[in-house]
């Protein structure tokens, strides 16, 4: 403490309440008394327990000014320790008579705490058909998506990003498409050069990580991995897909 090395003073308070609970532990007062009752034997043992006890409490005061006078009040010493050598072994008395115990920490009742649960919210009633949840589209209006085939002529990962790669594709077009899909936890880039997908080819472009998307490939989702569209055998590509 004259170090003002406070860390160490709690290192060596809880040493001295770790070795005091393994001494009671393999001095099994419980078992003593059914064996012998009161006895010298069962005296000691108790009374180094409760001067362990004081010690550590003692040594708490300047940690725990609330809790500790309370640990000391339980073990019958009523007068607050003022100097250090309160901190001696032999301090507590033999035979003192103890107080009725009463919890230091007592169990706080969750429901008394935390006042009563708010009853649940009602769950909104189920539409009859799941169809019936989304607005149904006009064919004309799903024919204003140009879905095309187009062959993967190259792929590589998009720095600093796990899920994107950079696709060139071929759409039948003057100059390949670039694509950015975000397929990189389902797909090492190689294995996607000379497949075949479908691409929306209709979308505005779009920058993902400052890379401009000319377009987007369709995959269906399993658990949230992609897994890609493609025609169950070559055609050209720019296909148009209806």
């Amino acid at each position: 403490m004259d170090e003002l090395a406070f860390s160490r003073a709690l290192e060596a308070l809880w040493k001295l309440l770790n070795e005091a609970s393994q001494y009671l532990m393999t001095r099994e007062p419980w078992k003593v008394v059914k064996e012998e009752g009161p006895s010298e034997r069962l005296s000691r043992i108790l009374w180094n327990g409760l001067e362990s006890v004081r010690i550590v409490a003692t040594g708490l005061l300047p940690f725990m000014p609330r809790v500790a006078p309370q640990v000391l009040a339980a073990i019958g010493v009523t007068d607050v320790p003022a100097s250090w050598s309160a901190l001696e072994w032999g301090a507590t008395p033999n035979g003192a008579e103890l107080p009725e115990p009463k919890p230091i920490f007592p169990r706080i009742d969750k429901k008394e705490y935390l006042g009563a649960a708010p009853a649940p919210a009602p769950k909104a009633a189920r539409s009859a058909s799941p169809v019936e949840e989304k607005a149904l589209i006009a064919i004309d209006k799903f024919f204003e998506t140009e879905l095309k085939v187009g062959t993967v002529l190259t792929a590589e990962r998009v720095p600093k990003s796990e899920k994107l790669i950079k696709l060139q594709v071929d759409l039948a077009e003057e100059t390949p498409r670039q694509i950015v899909a975000g397929i990189g936890l389902a797909y090492q880039p190689e294995e996607l050069v000379g497949k075949q997908v479908a691409v929306v080819a209709n979308l505005q472009p779009a920058k993902l990580m400052g890379i401009e998307s000319q377009g987007m490939v369709l995959a269906a989702s399993i658990d949230g991995k992609p897994v890609l569209l493609h025609p169950d055998k070559a055609v050209p590509a720019g296909t148009q897909v209806k």
